[in-house]
């Protein structure tokens, strides 16, 4: 997956990235948003943050990850579309492998398990779109 999509991942790594997306860094006030920590700003693909975000969901419901990918896909329409369902597992399947590997201090093994447990149902989803975004 990764060596077929490698040309088109290389040509997307164009777009400014927050690259610690997650919702420490996300404030809201009513219909205002900020996203704040932008220390690790780089390039990388269009779907980088929002991989980051959605697999760092882990102790949330499935229902809260699936709304948020589907509304980001919503804005999405044809040739970006079709790059993000090809992009997007293969930075899922990034963050899995570094989500299965790492063990917090002073974390509970129940939690560290469920953790893994997680990261792997998205990494034998990821040459599937659709599976692995219903995770």
């Amino acid at each position: 997956m990764v060596k077929k999509n490698l040309p088109l991942i290389e040509k997307e790594n164009k777009y400014f990235c927050h690259g610690d997306l997650n919702l420490g860094n996300i404030l809201s006030e009513r219909k205002n948003i900020w996203i704040i920590d932008w220390e690790l700003v780089h390039l990388n693909n269009f779907a980088y943050d929002i991989g980051y975000l959605w697999t760092n969901l882990w102790e949330a419901k499935k229902s809260f990850r699936r709304e948020l990918i589907q509304s980001y896909i919503k804005h999405l329409k044809g040739q970006k579309l079709l790059k993000f369902k090809k992009i997007f597992p293969v930075v899922v399947s990034y963050f899995s492998l570094g989500g299965i590997g790492h063990k917090e201090e002073g974390e509970k093994n129940t939690a560290l398990d469920k953790r893994r447990s997680f990261y792997s149902s998205l990494f034998k989803n990821c040459l599937d779109f659709n599976k692995l975004i219903k995770v």
